[in-house]
C-alpha cells in the first residue's frame, strides 16, 4: 500500500486521543504538516506524531499548498466546511471529523465540491452500521377503527458520557471508563446525560483522606471484596452483608446499583489510578479489584502517594505513587466507584 503524505489541520483533543496514534500505528501515513492556531499544540503534535521535517502553521490556507494526499480535518465544527472545501479545491482529498458541518447547505457545498473537484470525501463517523443492532421499534398499541391514540413503549434511559475540551464537546460515549480516559487525555471534563459533572482534569487538592473509613479485616465469613463493598456501603449509611449478594452471582456494579439508591455507579475498568483519585478527592471511594480476586478500597491520597484499606491486612497504610500504579496495572485497572445523588 502507497504511504500517504497527510496534512492535520487541529490539533486538539480528538486529534490526539483519536487520529493521530491511530495513522502513528498504521504505518501508512507520514504526517508532514500540522496546522493549529494555537501554535504550540501543532509543534507538540509534530513532534510526538509528525516526521522529521514536517511542518507547523497557524494558517490552514498555507498548509492546503502543501503537497499532500490527503488533509484530516479535526478542528472545531464550525470550520469542518470551510476548511474541508478549501483543501479540495487545493486538490487534496479530505478525512472530516464529525458533525459534518453546521448545516445541510453546508454540507451540501461540501458533497458538490467533491463532485466538482474529483476528490475523496470522507466523515469520520463513530463507527460502521451494525445491521445486528437495528431496531424496528412499532406501537405498543394497535389503532382502532374511531382511535387516534397510541401508547408508545416507555424508552429505556441509557447513561451517556459527554467529553467537553477546549473547543466544545469531543466525543459521546456509553462507557464512563472510556469517556474519563480520553478526558484525562485532552485536560477536559465529563457531564452525563443529565448535564451532572462525572469528572474534571486538574481539580484535585495536593492530599486527601476520607476520615470515616476505618481500618477492616477479613474474617471466616467475609472476604476482601465483601469487606470493601460491605464498608462502601457503612460509609454511605447502608448496612448489609453483600457476601449474600455474591453467592448469587452478582457483580460489582449490580450490589452498588441495588443499594445505593438515585447514585450513578461508575465502571472505571481502564483508567490510570491518577484519574479515579478525584473520586477520593470528593470523599468517595473507590475500589479496587486484584489479580487474584480480592480488593482493596482507595480512601485518600497526598503527593507521594495513596492511601489504602486493605482488608487482607487490616490496615490502612500509605503506599508510594509508582509501586500503587504497577500493582493496580498488573490487576487490569479494575475500578469501581460512584457520585451521589446531585
Amino acid at each position: 500500500m502507497k504511504t500517504l503524505n497527510v496534512g492535520v489541520v487541529g490539533c486538539g483533543g480528538i486529534a490526539n486521543a483519536k487520529h493521530l496514534p491511530a495513522m502513528k500505528k498504521n504505518g501508512n501515513f507520514n504526517i508532514v504538516a500540522f496546522c493549529d492556531l494555537i501554535e504550540e499544540r501543532a509543534v507538540k503534535a509534530k513532534k510526538e506524531f509528525g516526521t522529521s521535517d514536517a511542518r507547523v502553521y497557524t494558517d490552514y490556507q498555507n498548509l492546503i499548498q502543501e503537497e499532500l494526499d490527503a488533509v484530516y480535518v479535526l478542528t472545531p465544527n464550525n470550520a469542518h466546511a470551510p476548511v474541508a472545501i478549501a483543501a479540495m479545491k487545493a486538490g487534496k482529498h479530505v478525512m472530516c471529523e464529525k458533525p459534518m458541518a453546521k448545516t445541510f447547505a453546508e454540507a451540501k457545498e461540501m458533497v458538490q465540491t467533491a463532485k466538482e473537484t474529483g476528490k475523496i470525501l470522507t466523515i469520520g463517523v463513530r463507527r460502521s452500521i451494525d445491521t445486528k443492532s437495528i431496531k424496528v421499534l412499532t406501537p405498543k398499541e394497535i389503532v382502532y377503527e374511531g382511535g387516534r391514540s397510541l401508547v408508545l413503549p416507555e424508552r429505556e434511559t441509557q447513561p451517556r458520557y459527554y467529553v467537553y475540551g477546549a473547543y466544545g464537546i469531543d466525543e459521546t460515549f456509553v462507557s464512563s471508563a472510556s469517556a474519563v480516559n480520553l478526558a484525562y487525555q485532552i485536560s477536559g471534563v465529563v457531564v452525563d446525560e443529565r448535564g451532572n459533572r462525572v469528572w474534571l482534569k486538574g481539580s484535585r487538592a495536593s492530599k486527601n483522606q476520607i476520615m470515616a473509613i476505618r481500618e477492616a479485616s477479613v474474617t471466616e465469613g467475609k472476604d476482601a471484596l465483601t469487606v470493601c463493598l460491605d464498608t462502601m456501603l457503612a460509609y454511605e449509611g447502608v448496612a448489609r452483608n453483600t457476601e449474600y449478594y455474591l453467592e448469587r452471582g452478582e457483580t460489582i456494579l449490580e450490589i452498588l446499583g441495588e443499594n445505593l439508591e438515585n447514585a450513578r455507579i461508575l465502571d472505571l475498568t481502564g483508567c490510570g489510578l491518577d484519574a479515579v483519585l478525584y473520586y477520593v478527592n470528593l470523599d468517595i471511594p473507590v475500589l479496587a479489584l486484584l489479580e487474584d480476586g480480592s480488593a482493596v478500597l482507595l480512601v485518600g491520597f497526598n503527593e507521594s502517594g495513596v492511601g489504602i484499606m486493605n482488608p487482607s491486612t487490616g490496615t490502612i497504610y500509605t503506599m508510594r505513587n509508582s509501586e500503587a500504579v504497577e500493582w493496580f496495572q498488573e490487576s487490569g485497572n479494575q475500578f469501581f466507584t460512584y457520585l451521589r445523588a446531585q
